[in-house]
């Protein structure tokens, strides 16, 4: 099970590149403001809060719409 902030165990994360460390982490802040938003004012029509934003996310990742 990972640990942190990053989900990875301790031998991924000591085998990582600093560069790759900060990139990951530069990712899953990406990630969060992408689910839960910034706290800053959005511009209309990209706000994860009323589920484009989410929706958008996960199209994405390649999620599939249900039904």
């Amino acid at each position: 099970m990972g640990t942190g902030w990053l989900g990875w165990t301790e031998a991924e994360t000591l085998d990582t590149s600093m560069p790759g460390i900060v990139a990951a982490h530069k990712g899953r802040l990406a990630m969060l403001k992408a689910i839960f938003g910034s706290g800053k004012e959005e511009p209309k029509g990209v706000s994860a809060k009323d589920g484009r934003g989410v929706a958008a996310l996960l199209r994405g990742m390649g999620a599939k719409r249900r039904g």
